[in-house]
């Protein structure tokens, strides 16, 4: 991710630095303009996280991650939105703004020196969650991002797992067209390291 960072292009959107590797004529009409009206929408209406997102995040950047909309990177202090997600006509700054307002959590998280170790990751993602919830009441088109979170807060504890995230991660190979073939070997040598 740091390589990608180096190499991209870059532009500062209300004092944090957006970037995408190769951005075409869409990330440039509608990525830039959507993730700074999701900024400019935390700046006006939570100045607390907002500063919050100033302290924590390096950068945003931009990939095409087939499955996770957002993650954070700690090593790095970067917040990763997937690309599909930022562009899709479903996704409005009020969205990108919860996203990354959930990403900061684990920043700050991690800089109390929380990190995400399986045994505790369940209750790492409510509290991340319950930002959300807190940020997007304030918010006069919130309900949804509200009802989002709430459901995610009734998840299965084993959904936060790490076999579970594997296989998601197996699935979202599949939806990138990989052949079976290529699946089983990655999942063969996935059960591998882990024993």
């Amino acid at each position: 991710m740091g390589l990608t960072y180096r190499l991209a292009n870059k532009q500062t959107l209300c004092t944090i630095r957006v970037a995408i590797l190769l951005p075409d004529e869409d990330d440039r009409a509608i990525v830039y303009p959507t993730i700074q009206a999701a900024l400019h929408l935390i700046q006006q209406h939570d100045t607390r996280r907002f500063r919050q997102v100033q302290r924590y995040i390096r950068a945003i950047i931009l990939s095409e991650h087939p499955m996770n909309l957002a993650q954070w990177w700690d090593d790095i202090r970067m917040c990763e939105l997937a690309r599909p997600y930022v562009v899709a006509a479903s996704t409005t700054p009020t969205h990108l703004a919860a996203t990354i307002i959930h990403e900061t959590t684990h920043a700050r998280l991690f800089r109390l020196g929380i990190d995400y170790q399986q045994s505790i990751r369940a209750r790492v993602e409510a509290v991340c969650y319950k930002a959300e919830i807190d940020f997007a009441r304030g918010l006069p088109d919130g309900a949804g991002i509200v009802q989002h979170a709430e459901r995610a807060l009734a998840r299965d504890p084993t959904y936060w797992s790490t076999s579970t995230f594997r296989e998601r991660d197996f699935e979202a190979l599949r939806r990138l067209g990989c052949p079976d073939w290529l699946v089983r070997a990655v999942q063969w040598l996935s059960r591998r390291r882990a024993a």
